[in-house]
């Protein structure tokens, strides 16, 4: 998997929708075939977001198979892609000032699960709008269930090119993890003429059970850096941060 960051020049204005527009620009550089090719999955191989810090905008792909990074990574890493102009924005070019890259392999996973020590104190931060669904309703607070629900089919997908799940781990997982504290606020996210109800905020975890399992669980939090949480996250939403507390 790799995390791709184009870092922009901002103009004074915060709007997470950027995301939606960045993700048309996207399109738009793929041909026809990987344009359709990357709507058709159900589970998308890649993670938009559009994060602010002070006078910058931060627009951050995660291309979470060989196929996204394949077509989507000479694009954005073209030395020759210096700014880009999305429509529907109040900005009309962003000048890019610097890029990076950072990989996170399958094998750094593993190596963590087996030779750095559990964290069982762990705060979770939803950077952007997220939700979830659940029987065709949208859930937008932090339910555990389907937080790591979402991680474990979305691991799977990356990693085993499958998303079904071990239901009998997701319950284990559920009865060890415990909401310790949390400072969220619920808000909405557009999407052309959708407006979804969302969250945003912090929670704080606490993990019980076995060190194996709580292996398992910091994997799929560092897992959640570049996958993401929740629904529409091509699309600028479920973006979160993980900050271990031991």
């Amino acid at each position: 998997m790799e995390k791709i960051k184009l870092i922009c020049q901002g103009n004074g204005k915060k709007d997470y929708k950027t995301a939606v527009f960045f993700h048309a620009w996207l399109m738009d550089q793929l041909n026809e075939q990987q344009a359709i090719a990357m709507h058709l999955s159900g589970t998308k191989p890649f993670t938009i977001s559009v994060k602010y810090e002070n006078s910058k905008v931060i627009f951050e792909i995660n291309l979470l198979t060989l196929t996204a990074s394949s077509m989507m990574h000479n694009i954005l890493l073209d030395g020759a892609l210096n700014s880009f102009a999305l429509n529907s924005t109040g900005q009309k070019d962003y000048f890019i000032n610097q890029k990076q890259s950072q990989v996170l392999t399958e094998k750094n996973l593993t190596d963590s699960f087996y030779n750095e020590r559990p964290q069982r104190k762990i705060l979770v931060d939803f950077v952007t709008p997220t939700s979830f669904k659940s029987e065709g309703q949208y859930v937008f607070y932090p339910n555990l269930r389907l937080l790591f629900q979402s991680l474990m089919r979305k691991y799977n997908y990356v990693f085993e090119g499958r998303e079904n799940i071990d239901k009998e781990l997701l319950k284990n997982i559920c009865k060890n993890v415990h909401i310790k504290g949390y400072k969220l606020h619920s808000n909405h996210y557009s999407i052309h003429k959708a407006r979804i109800p969302t969250f945003s905020g912090s929670v704080y975890l606490v993990c019980s059970g076995t060190e194996t399992l709580i292996s398992y669980i910091n994997v799929l939090l560092k897992f959640a850096g570049y996958a993401g949480v929740g629904i529409k996250t091509a699309l600028g939403m479920g973006a979160v941060t993980i900050e271990w507390k031991g």
